[in-house]
């Protein structure tokens, strides 16, 4: 109780007394000669106003799958929270407000991303157009005993990934020995409310099979999930084999870093041949994956290359414990001319890569048919013109 005022006057906190009941004691007769007239009593007290259980929430059950390197979801999200008001006694304890109807503008951040709203007091679905605002506030009012808000609406995230190469959504690099490589995938928000966090998105990666992965992190601590991506349980599909990535929460403004470490047990073997399919030794073999130089860093700023390889006497190449995935090869002549570039599987062995190059013993042939036939007419004529004389 702030103030009494009896007859529109400030009444002295002395002039009454509130007992342990809460009951309001005024002696009129210590303050009053007269036996009749009137007393008109007004109250200025204070309430403590509370939010209680504040909370939003993303819809459970939409697909969150990412299927494109930029992508636009339009999501469910519930805004909810309980109204209530408590009053101090004189003993300093707090007890809940009675009778009491509380007015109230509710304003949501990025209110002006929002829209298909559906707005609840208590389990009463009231009239949008009564209650909204043009700003896409809420208005209303509520009894003070915990009576529940409740605010649902639609709102539009488009999320990217950033230095994408080609189909290839990360940066991967070798981190320890010649097997153990990381991708590093680099996702934000580039469109939508930068008050809402967003969750549950989730991407495949098919160039990586789940008993090579070793482990998660992210640059925010935050906990992800990686799945068998071969769940299938309908018969007569084919099996998918790679992992199901959950990404962890994030926000608009922050870019989100998942590093998948994971080991490679592939190898690639490419053999060259030449014209009638003989292997092709002493010809040199670059590498791309994902049309991106292939080394111990690949990204689209910059690569770090592994030598040039040459093949060997069967015309054979092989590289160890690459990467999953279709790989491009250029095949260059001893004087470092293109010959043919063609693609080449690490789940293929070998992958036959073939050029027009002649096979060298054909060659021998040909020049000596050519070298017999032009020795063999030039004895012919000399036959011709020792008879003549």
């Amino acid at each position: 109780l702030l103030k009494v005022y009896l007859n529109e006057s400030l009444l002295p906190k002395d002039n009454y007394t509130i007992e342990s009941n809460s009951a309001f004691i005024y002696n009129y007769q210590e303050h009053h000669t007269a036996e009749n007239g009137t007393l008109n009593f007004s109250f200025t007290y204070d309430y403590s106003v509370n939010l209680e259980n504040w909370v939003i929430r993303q819809s459970a059950y939409q697909d969150l799958s990412i299927v494109n390197e930029t992508q636009k979801f339009s999501l469910d999200f519930t805004y909810k929270f309980k109204i209530s008001a408590s009053i101090k006694t004189p003993q300093g304890s707090f007890v809940l407000a009675e009778n009491l109807t509380l007015g109230y503008l509710f304003c949501p951040q990025d209110s002006d991303k929002l829209y298909n709203f559906e707005y609840l007091i208590g389990n009463e679905s009231q009239d949008i157009n009564y209650h909204k605002t043009p700003q896409n506030w809420f208005n209303g009012s509520a009894q003070a005993n915990q009576t529940e808000i409740s605010l649902q609406f639609t709102t539009d995230f488009t999320v990217a990934f950033k230095n994408v190469c080609h189909d290839f959504w990360a940066i991967d690099r070798l981190v320890w020995s010649n097997n153990i490589r990381e991708r590093i995938y680099f996702i934000e928000i580039i469109d939508g409310p930068s008050s809402i966090h967003l969750e549950r998105l989730h991407f495949n990666e098919s160039y990586i099979y789940y008993d090579q992965f070793k482990n998660l992190k992210t640059n925010f601590e935050r906990e992800g999930i990686v799945e068998d991506l071969n769940t299938t349980e309908e018969e007569g599909l084919t099996p998918t084999l790679g992992l199901k990535i959950y990404l962890p929460y994030f926000i608009k403004n922050e870019v989100l870093g998942v590093i998948i470490r994971y080991e490679t047990t592939e190898s690639l073997s490419v053999v060259v041949t030449d014209q009638i399919k003989m292997p092709l030794p002493g010809v040199s073999l670059k590498f791309y994956f994902f049309n991106h130089t292939y080394g111990t860093y690949i990204s689209t700023v910059k690569s770090q290359p592994i030598p040039t390889k040459i093949t060997d006497y069967a015309g054979q190449v092989i590289l160890y414990n690459v990467p999953i995935g279709v790989y491009r090869v250029e095949v260059y002549n001893p004087l470092g001319e293109l010959i043919t570039n063609e693609t080449a599987d690490s789940s293929i062995a070998p992958n036959f890569v073939g050029t027009n190059i002649p096979h060298f013993p054909t060659t021998i042939m040909i020049f000596s048919i050519i070298y017999s036939i032009i020795l063999g007419i030039g004895i012919w004529i000399y036959n011709k013109n020792k008879n003549l004389q």
